[in-house]
């Protein structure tokens, strides 16, 4: 078992991610260009099942930097079963959410990745899928499809199939025997578990679709009772009628019953109402093109082909987050995840671009699944996770709801003699003399945490450094480092790099601060677009006399005298910064807050500077608040940053005599607001309590906070009131301690918040930005959830606009694709 690691290095850009088990292969170079990515600068592999590897790679291209995650499964090696999930067809559900169901199944699953693009009305994905040789869908506009064989071998089909309805009839009323008692018929299905369309064909639809066929008015439907409702390709199930209903709608659906549809106006409709009940019905899948589908264990549809047969037929520019899907010459599968979006961090790839990349992975087909803020991939670290976590960054902030997805998955144990080991830096780029710990990672043969854990021994086996204990200590010259640990009969490594090429930014950009008062200032590092782990101490720290004084490790101690302005300096080589600084009085005694539940809140921003009184000793806790108010605690807590914004103004009731023209500016260039419609941003509007959640979203998101993942389940009793464009961020915010309901469960989204609460939420959120990685960029967030279309028979993928309502709501670009 060897895990590869690959670096290239360029000035300003550094490694991402070493992780290792067993020996580490390290080359380097100044720079490396691959086709369709660009130039990549670190590239990082580890295998985390047998036969199956996860990759990421950074870099940038013309379009500016890029992040892309892989998971590659070896045709010969891998010991994974591919597994399409799909739940009902007219359900959606994040990534997520499939991994802990299928858990509670007892399948582990090692890796996953968002499947086919659907229509966001029903939820119905675009392609057919089948999962344990069952045909779950024939898909709305199905075209290809990719199919796994029952030993998990990966192919790429054409879909021609054909379903067909045969049974008896009563004689039509027009027709020249009506003495006849019944007549044998055949007939087309025109879709299977696809929601009704303009198209007018006869569907069918048994309990993989939904608990009833969720039709509208008017339609005739048909109930067969059947042994095995599961359609099979080249196969044919068995019923007899139950019962046949005209004028109806919404029929439910058995576990062993087939209900053939019709709506009002298809020519389907005569056929269905003559149908005897009683009698027996045979429903077949034939296919036409006698091709991999007809030996599916699992398949799923895609959206469209970028390599055929090793050549690239990909045409679309334009540039998105990318989901695709390669096969390799062995049968195995790639599976690619570009982030996009996302300024500083990933701009995203083109299709061609995408293409390109994949047939230099060695891939002889592959297809483009569901993009745009869809595009989401798992993986399970072994030794650290216990289960596949979100690896990628979602352009929407966080998962999205889905129609199915694939998942590598395993059942069983394996034995617990084996033992692997893994190294994981706490950080893998350190400065001369700064310190990181390791963590020791151990599995068994299938990856697994071990439960009794052995004691692993680490060593420097190359480069300036020492270890002691679990803890590695940089030495005095730049370069690559590699650890080496021992334990049991099993090995691992991992390798760090230490620079000193870097850049420093101060935790805060200035500092208001009383007299006597002692602040602590931290100091980050970054090589390129990583942070570095660097300690206080090994910066040269000082500051200009009238201020104050601070020591070697960033303690700031304010002068005694108020009015003071300066700065403190800091430096590391040639690299230097300062931070102006202004000594006050202290903050003010507001009497009407003594009693109040949000004092401590209040004056403890009041300290800071963020909020401020209405008058020297009121506060008016319980007062309103506009949205101009408390975007400005928010450009407050950043430290008041001016706006970058040129001679464009966007809001037609926000000019530069207006105290809060900047912080509005400010917000808006940062995609914290936008505004109540593209003109107008209402300052003075009294700000809702869901468009303080929305606003402190986009804040977390731009400041790259670390936020728990929000419940699918909604806690409040008036959830239908909470708008589509804010729910996202009203419960990321309520699953982050930062905003409770009332009693009873009870949110109140439209009403109005008071001073005292945005002091609180405030407060709250300032732990977040403790711990938040520098901003990479600007990244833009938007709502997770979008307008849902009235479905259509074959609903096409286009671009789509998002809704505007009253309220605030960010508008990022248009999706490529439609949910």
């Amino acid at each position: 078992m060897q895990e590869r690691t690959v670096m290239k290095l360029r000035k300003f850009i550094c490694l991402i991610l070493a992780l290792s088990v067993g020996a580490a292969l390290l080359t380097g170079s100044a720079n490396t260009s691959v086709a369709g990515f660009g130039n990549i600068y670190a590239e990082t592999e580890k295998e985390i099942f047998q036969g199956v590897y996860y990759r990421e790679i950074s870099g940038f291209n013309a379009s500016g930097d890029e992040r892309a995650y892989m998971i590659e499964v070896k045709g010969d090696e891998s010991a994974v079963t591919p597994f399409v999930y799909n739940g009902d067809v007219r359900g959606k559900s994040t990534l997520g959410n499939m991994i802990a169901v299928m858990r509670q199944y007892g399948y582990k699953t090692v890796a996953a990745v968002n499947g086919d693009v659907y229509d966001t009305g029903s939820g119905t994905p675009k392609g057919m899928s089948v999962h344990e040789g069952n045909i779950i869908t024939s898909g709305y506009a199905s075209d290809r499809v990719i199919c796994y064989d029952w030993n998990g071998r990966a192919s790429l089909a054409d879909v021609n199939l054909k379903y067909s309805l045969r049974g008896w009839r009563l004689p039509f009323p027009d027709e020249a025997e009506p003495l006849q008692e019944s007549y044998y018929f055949e007939a087309d299905i025109n879709a299977f578990n696809v929601q009704h369309g303009a198209g007018l064909g006869m569907h069918a639809f048994n309990r993989n679709y939904a608990p009833s066929t969720m039709t509208g008015e008017h339609c005739v439907e048909v109930i067969i009772e059947c042994d095995d409702a599961q359609l099979k390709v080249n196969g044919t199930i068995y019923g007899r009628v139950l019962s046949v209903s005209t004028d109806t709608k919404d029929s439910p659906i058995g576990e062993n019953q087939i209900v053939l549809s019709a709506a009002s106006g298809a020519a389907s409709v005569s056929l269905l109402s003559a149908m005897i009940v009683g009698s027996e019905v045979e429903i077949s899948v034939a296919d036409l093109a006698n091709s991999p589908i007809s030996n599916a264990k699992e398949a799923i549809g895609v959206f469209s082909t970028i390599i055929e047969n090793g050549r690239v037929v990909a045409t679309d520019r334009a540039v998105h987050p990318r989901t695709a899907i390669g096969i390799t010459a062995d049968g195995g599968a790639i599976y690619y995840v570009v982030d996009g979006r996302q300024s500083g961090y990933s701009a995203g790839l083109d299709l061609v671009a995408v293409a390109e990349h994949m047939a230099a992975l060695g891939c002889v087909q592959a297809v483009n699944m569901d993009g745009g803020g869809s595009s989401t991939l798992f993986a399970r670290l072994p030794g650290l996770e216990a289960d596949a976590s979100l690896k990628n960054k979602p352009s929407d902030g966080a998962q999205r709801k889905v129609s199915n997805g694939i998942l590598l998955l395993y059942t069983g144990a394996a034995d617990a003699t084996s033992v692997n080991v893994h190294l994981y830096p706490e950080s893998n780029l350190l400065i001369p003399g700064a310190a990181t710990k390791i963590n020791v990672g151990y599995t068994d043969a299938y990856y697994e945490k071990l439960a009794s854990a052995p004691q692993a021994s680490l060593g420097v086996t190359a480069g300036d450094g020492f270890v002691s204990g679990d803890v590695f200590y940089a030495g005095a010259s730049p370069g690559i480092v590699e650890i080496n640990a021992y334990a049991a009969g099993g090995t691992g490594s991992c390798t760090i790099e230490v620079v000193d090429d870097i850049e420093i930014r101060a935790s805060v950009s200035s500092l208001s601060s009383v007299t006597n008062e002692s602040k602590q200032i931290n100091i980050t590092a970054t090589y390129g677009s990583k942070r570095v782990a660097a300690g206080n101490e090994l910066f040269a720290w000082s500051c200009d006399a009238d201020i104050g004084s601070i020591d070697a490790s960033g303690n700031f101690k304010a002068s005694a005298r108020n009015l003071q302005t300066g700065n403190i300096y800091v430096a590391y080589k040639d690299k230097s910064i300062s931070i102006p600084v202004e000594i006050k009085d202290p903050p003010p005694v507001f009497v009407d807050i003594q009693e109040h539940w949000a004092k401590e809140y209040i004056e403890a921003l009041a300290a800071q500077g963020i909020v401020k009184g209405m008058d020297e000793t009121t506060f008016d806790p319980d007062g309103r608040l506009t949205r101009a108010q408390f975007l400005s605690l928010l450009w407050r807590l950043e430290g008041e940053t001016p706006p970058q914004y040129g001679d464009t103004r966007v809001f037609v009731d926000v000019d530069a005599s207006m105290w809060f023209f900047d912080c509005v500016y400010w917000g808006f260039e940062h995609g914290i607001v936008t505004g109540v419609e593209p003109d107008l941003f209402a300052p003075d509007m009294p700000i809702s309590r869901e468009q303080l959640a929305s606003m402190l979203y986009r804040y977390a998101f731009f400041k790259n906070a670390v936020l728990a993942e929000a419940s699918e389940y909604a806690p409040f009793v008036d959830d239908a009131d909470i708008g589509d464009w804010a729910r996202g961020a009203v419960y990321a915010m309520y699953a982050n301690g930062i905003i409770n309901g009332y009693p009873e469960n009870v949110f109140e989204p439209v009403g109005v918040a008071t001073r005292a609460q945005a002091a609180k939420v405030i407060h709250g959120f300032e732990s977040l930005l403790e711990n938040a990685p520098p901003p990479d960029g600007d990244p833009q967030p938007a709502p997770t959830e979008e307008a849902q279309p009235a479905p259509t028979e074959a609903p096409q993928p286009e671009q789509t606009e998002e809704p505007q309502p009253a309220q605030e709501y960010p508008q990022p670009e248009p999706e490529e694709y439609p949910h």
